[in-house]
C-alpha cells in the first residue's frame, strides 16, 4: 500500500555476545529493497541499529584486537629502528669527536672486561692450588694414619701372638708337671710335686682342663686326657661336694662337647648328671651341699648347722640346664630352675639374699648378705642363666637389676679418701659390715 514500508531479503550476521559461553547465534536483519525508497528517517535508524549490532562484540574479541593492534605498532616500531642504526652506521657525515668517543668506551668496556677475566682466572687458579694443596695434605695424612694403624695393628697382633704363645707355653709346663708327677689324681703339687685326691679321685684336674686343652689346640695333651676320662666311673661309694662336681666334673664335659661334638662325652656329662641329681631330693627341693655318688644320699656340713649355701644351691642352673638341652631330658632342669623360684619367692630384701638356706623348708635361715664367698656365684649365675636364654628371660634379668640395685644402695661402702669397696649387710639390724671377701 502507499505509504507502507516494504522490506525484501534479510542480512545475516553472527552475534558474540548471544551468552556467557560465546555460542554464536545466528541473527537475521531486514534488507530493504532496493525498488522501494524508504523515509530518510527510517534509513537513518536502520544504520545506526546495524552498526550497533555489528560492533557489539565481546569484550574478549575486544581485548584481542587490541593486542593485535599493539603488536602491530611494535614491530612497525623495532623495523623503524633496525633501520635507522644501518642508516646510520653506513653515513659519513658521523661527527669524527662522537665516533672517537664512542670507540674509547668501547675500547674502555673491553679492558675492563679482560681485566675481570685475567683476576678471576688468578683467583680460580690460586683456590684450585690451595684445595690441590690441602687435598694433597689431607691424603698424606690419611696414608700417614694408615700405615700408623697397620704397625700398630702388625704390633699388637705380634704382642697378642706372643701373649698366647706364652700363656699356652705355661699351660704345657703345667700339664707336663701333672702327667709326669700326679696322672689321675685329682691335684698337684706344685712344689713338692705331691698328688692330693681331695675330689673323689677321679683326675678332676683332667676333666676341669678337656676345653681350655681344646680352646688352645694341645691336641696330644687333649687326647691323653680323653682316654683317662671316658675310663672313670662315678658310680664310687664317695660323698662328693655337689656344687664342685657340678661345676667342675659336669661343666668340663660339657664344654668340652660343645667344642668337640664328641658324643661320649656328653654320655659321660649325663652320667655324672644322674649322680649328682639325688641332692634335691630334700622336701623343699633346695639341694644338699654333700651327695653320694653311690647311694645317693645327701647331706649338709656340720659348719652350716645344716644349712644348704646361697653360692652353692644358686650356682649349678646352668650346668644342668645346658645338660638337659643337649640331652632333651627336662628332669635336670626342672630340678635346678625350682631351686631359683624358691629363692625368688623368700627373699627379705629387694635384690638381696641370706647366705643360708633350710633345705626342709626353702627359707632363709640367717640375715647376712655377703657378695664374697658364701654368696658371690649366685648373683653371676643369674645374669649368666638370662645370657644362656639368648637374652629373652625377662624374671633373670629383672632379678639380676634387683640385685645391682640393692648393692648400690646397700652394700658401698666409701672411705675418708674416697675409695669404694664391697661391704657386707645384716638385713636384722639393717646395718652394713665393712668387711670384704676376696675371691
Amino acid at each position: 500500500k502507499k505509504g507502507r514500508k516494504v522490506w525484501c531479503g534479510v542480512m545475516k550476521y553472527y552475534d558474540y555476545n548471544a551468552n556467557n559461553n560465546n555460542n554464536n547465534y545466528l541473527y537475521t536483519i531486514p534488507i530493504p529493497s532496493s525498488d522501494v525508497s524508504p523515509n530518510i528517517k527510517t534509513s537513518n535508524q536502520w544504520k545506526k541499529r546495524w552498526k550497533k549490532e555489528l560492533l557489539d562484540l565481546s569484550l574478549e574479541k575486544r581485548r584481542l584486537f587490541k593486542l593485535f593492534l599493539i603488536s602491530i605498532g611494535i614491530i612497525f616500531s623495532i623495523t623503524l629502528f633496525i633501520s635507522f642504526l644501518f642508516s646510520f652506521s653506513s653515513s659519513s657525515s658521523i661527527p669524527s669527536a662522537f665516533s672517537s668517543f664512542f670507540e674509547e668506551k668501547n675500547q674502555e668496556f673491553k679492558e675492563g672486561i679482560n681485566k675481570e677475566w685475567k683476576r678471576e682466572e688468578k683467583e680460580g687458579i690460586e683456590e684450585w692450588n690451595q684445595k690441590q694443596v690441602e687435598e694433597w695434605r689431607n691424603r698424606d695424612l690419611i696414608q700417614k694414619e694408615k700405615e700408623r694403624e697397620r704397625s700398630s695393628s702388625k704390633n699388637k697382633s705380634i704382642q697378642l701372638s706372643k701373649r698366647r704363645n706364652a700363656i699356652r707355653k705355661a699351660m704345657k709346663h703345667a700339664l707336663n708337671g701333672y702327667y709326669e708327677h700326679a696322672f689321675g689324681f685329682d691335684e698337684i703339687r706344685p712344689v713338692s710335686n705331691q698328688t692330693n685326691s681331695s675330689w673323689g679321685g677321679f683326675g678332676i684336674t683332667l676333666f676341669d682342663s678337656l676345653d681350655t686343652m681344646l680352646i688352645m689346640n694341645l691336641e696330644e695333651e687333649y687326647l691323653k686326657a680323653l682316654n683317662h676320662v671316658l675310663k672313670v666311673d662315678f658310680k664310687k661309694d664317695y660323698d662328693a661336694s655337689f656344687f664342685e662336681s657340678s661345676i667342675r666334673y659336669l661343666g668340663g664335659l660339657l664344654g668340652a662337647y660343645q667344642l668337640s661334638k664328641d658324643k661320649r662325652l656328653l654320655s659321660k656329662a649325663k652320667e655324672v648328671g644322674d649322680v649328682l641329681l639325688p641332692a634335691f631330693n630334700t622336701p623343699s627341693g633346695i639341694p644338699y651341699g654333700i651327695v653320694n655318688f653311690k647311694t645317693g644320699q645327701g647331706r649338709n656340713p656340720g659348719w652350716t648347722n645344716g644349712n644348704s649355701l646361697l653360692a652353692e644351691a644358686g650356682s649349678i642352673q646352668l650346668e644342668f640346664k645346658y645338660l638337659s638341652f643337649h640331652t632333651g631330658d627336662s628332669k635336670y632342669e626342672k630340678a635346678a630352675h625350682k631351686v631359683m623360684e624358691i629363692l625368688f619367692q623368700n627373699q627379705k630384701s629387694e635384690g638381696l639374699y641370706p647366705t643360708y638356706i633350710n633345705p626342709e623348708t626353702g627359707r632363709f635361715e640367717n640375715t647376712l648378705v655377703s657378695y664374697g664367698g658364701l654368696g658371690d656365684s649366685f648373683y653371676e649365675y643369674i645374669l649368666k642363666q638370662y645370657l644362656l636364654t639368648g637374652r629373652t628371660d625377662p624374671i633373670m634379668i629383672e632379678k639380676y637389676q634387683e640385685a645391682l640395685r640393692g648393692l648400690i644402695e646397700k652394700l658401698i661402702i666409701r672411705t675418708a679418701n674416697e675409695l669404694a669397696f664391697v661391704g657386707e649387710f645384716d638385713l636384722g639390724t639393717d646395718s652394713i659390715i665393712k668387711e670384704m671377701d676376696h675371691l
